[in-house]
Protein backbone atom coordinates (compact mmCIF):
# COMPACT_ATOMS: atom_id res chain seq x y z
CA UNK A 1 0.00 0.00 0.00
CA UNK A 2 0.73 3.62 -0.71
CA UNK A 3 0.01 6.86 1.40
CA UNK A 4 -0.23 10.25 -0.15
CA UNK A 5 -0.48 13.65 0.87
CA UNK A 6 -3.98 14.40 -0.55
CA UNK A 7 -3.28 17.71 -3.24
CA UNK A 8 -6.02 19.21 -1.51
CA UNK A 9 -3.53 20.01 1.35
CA UNK A 10 -0.05 21.37 1.69
CA UNK A 11 2.47 21.24 4.35
CA UNK A 12 5.31 24.10 4.60
CA UNK A 13 7.74 23.02 6.84
CA UNK A 14 9.71 25.86 8.72
CA UNK A 15 12.72 25.39 11.84
CA UNK A 16 10.73 25.53 14.67
CA UNK A 17 6.38 24.36 13.58
CA UNK A 18 4.96 22.58 10.43
CA UNK A 19 1.53 24.25 8.90
CA UNK A 20 -1.12 21.77 7.54
CA UNK A 21 -2.91 24.63 4.89
CA UNK A 22 -5.96 23.16 2.63
CA UNK A 23 -5.78 25.17 -0.64
CA UNK A 24 -8.99 27.16 -1.48
CA UNK A 25 -9.83 25.54 -4.88
CA UNK A 26 -11.65 22.23 -4.37
CA UNK A 27 -9.37 19.75 -5.76
CA UNK A 28 -10.04 16.11 -4.29
CA UNK A 29 -13.43 14.48 -5.18
CA UNK A 30 -13.74 13.05 -1.80
CA UNK A 31 -14.39 16.09 -0.14
CA UNK A 32 -17.86 17.83 -0.87
CA UNK A 33 -16.34 21.25 -1.04
CA UNK A 34 -13.23 23.29 -0.41
CA UNK A 35 -13.23 24.46 3.12
CA UNK A 36 -10.98 26.47 4.87
CA UNK A 37 -8.15 24.63 7.40
CA UNK A 38 -4.67 25.72 8.73
CA UNK A 39 -2.99 23.97 11.21
CA UNK A 40 -0.13 24.25 13.34
CA UNK A 41 2.05 21.03 14.19
CA UNK A 42 5.27 19.89 15.34
CA UNK A 43 7.86 19.75 13.34
CA UNK A 44 8.53 16.23 13.35
CA UNK A 45 4.73 15.88 12.16
CA UNK A 46 5.65 17.64 9.53
CA UNK A 47 8.48 15.68 8.57
CA UNK A 48 6.17 12.37 8.73
CA UNK A 49 3.74 14.12 6.53
CA UNK A 50 5.98 15.40 3.73
CA UNK A 51 7.73 11.61 3.62
CA UNK A 52 5.01 9.48 4.34
CA UNK A 53 4.46 8.79 0.39
CA UNK A 54 8.47 8.35 -0.51
CA UNK A 55 7.98 4.50 -1.20
CA UNK A 56 5.90 1.61 0.15
CA UNK A 57 4.07 2.34 3.55
CA UNK A 58 6.23 -0.20 5.76
CA UNK A 59 9.11 1.27 4.03
CA UNK A 60 8.26 4.94 3.99
CA UNK A 61 7.62 4.47 7.82
CA UNK A 62 10.88 2.57 8.91
CA UNK A 63 12.95 5.33 6.68
CA UNK A 64 10.96 8.05 8.69
CA UNK A 65 11.39 6.62 11.98
CA UNK A 66 15.46 5.85 11.28
CA UNK A 67 15.95 9.73 10.56
CA UNK A 68 13.63 11.04 13.42
CA UNK A 69 15.45 8.33 15.66
CA UNK A 70 11.74 6.91 16.68
CA UNK A 71 9.70 3.66 17.25
CA UNK A 72 8.40 2.69 13.70
CA UNK A 73 5.13 1.59 15.79
CA UNK A 74 4.65 5.14 16.65
CA UNK A 75 4.61 6.36 13.66
CA UNK A 76 2.06 3.69 12.26
CA UNK A 77 -0.44 4.32 14.36
CA UNK A 78 -0.23 7.89 13.77
CA UNK A 79 -0.69 7.43 10.41
CA UNK A 80 -3.50 4.97 10.30
CA UNK A 81 -5.45 7.42 12.22
CA UNK A 82 -5.65 9.41 9.58
CA UNK A 83 -5.62 7.13 6.31
CA UNK A 84 -9.07 7.78 4.71
CA UNK A 85 -10.03 9.26 7.47
CA UNK A 86 -13.40 11.04 6.45
CA UNK A 87 -13.75 13.44 9.92
CA UNK A 88 -11.40 15.55 11.18
CA UNK A 89 -9.26 14.07 13.46
CA UNK A 90 -7.62 16.11 17.01
CA UNK A 91 -4.10 14.70 18.90
CA UNK A 92 -3.34 16.30 22.28
CA UNK A 93 -0.07 17.29 22.12
CA UNK A 94 1.28 18.74 25.32
CA UNK A 95 -2.15 19.62 26.07
CA UNK A 96 -2.83 21.62 22.68
CA UNK A 97 -4.74 19.89 20.32
CA UNK A 98 -3.79 19.70 17.04
CA UNK A 99 -6.29 19.08 14.28
CA UNK A 100 -5.75 16.79 11.22
CA UNK A 101 -7.87 17.64 8.36
CA UNK A 102 -10.53 15.06 6.63
CA UNK A 103 -8.73 12.89 4.21
CA UNK A 104 -5.20 14.56 4.79
CA UNK A 105 -3.81 11.29 3.84
CA UNK A 106 -4.83 8.82 0.87
CA UNK A 107 -4.12 5.23 0.20
CA UNK A 108 -3.98 3.49 -3.04
CA UNK A 109 -2.43 0.35 -3.91
CA UNK A 110 0.19 1.04 -6.65
CA UNK A 111 2.85 3.70 -6.63
CA UNK A 112 1.76 7.42 -8.00
CA UNK A 113 3.76 8.44 -11.31
CA UNK A 114 2.44 12.28 -10.03
CA UNK A 115 5.28 15.20 -8.99
CA UNK A 116 4.98 17.41 -6.14
CA UNK A 117 7.29 20.22 -5.20
CA UNK A 118 9.65 20.64 -2.43
CA UNK A 119 9.22 24.10 -0.39
CA UNK A 120 12.47 25.46 -2.50
CA UNK A 121 11.35 24.68 -5.88
CA UNK A 122 7.43 25.71 -5.04
CA UNK A 123 9.08 29.10 -3.64
CA UNK A 124 11.02 29.84 -6.79
CA UNK A 125 8.49 29.01 -9.33
CA UNK A 126 6.09 31.40 -7.58
CA UNK A 127 8.59 34.28 -7.58
CA UNK A 128 9.25 33.61 -11.11
CA UNK A 129 5.96 33.77 -12.29
CA UNK A 130 4.93 36.75 -9.84
CA UNK A 131 7.88 38.56 -11.37
CA UNK A 132 7.02 37.80 -14.78
CA UNK A 133 3.29 38.82 -14.06
CA UNK A 134 4.61 42.19 -12.79
CA UNK A 135 7.33 42.84 -15.47
CA UNK A 136 5.99 42.48 -18.62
Amino acid sequence: MYIYLNPQYVIRNENNCSYIIAKSALITAKLEYAMAFASVVPPSIGYILSHIGEGELNASIENIANTLNIKPDLIDKFIRKIIDNPVKVGWNYKGVTISFPPYLLTSVKEESEGSGYTDNELFYTTTLYLNVLLFR
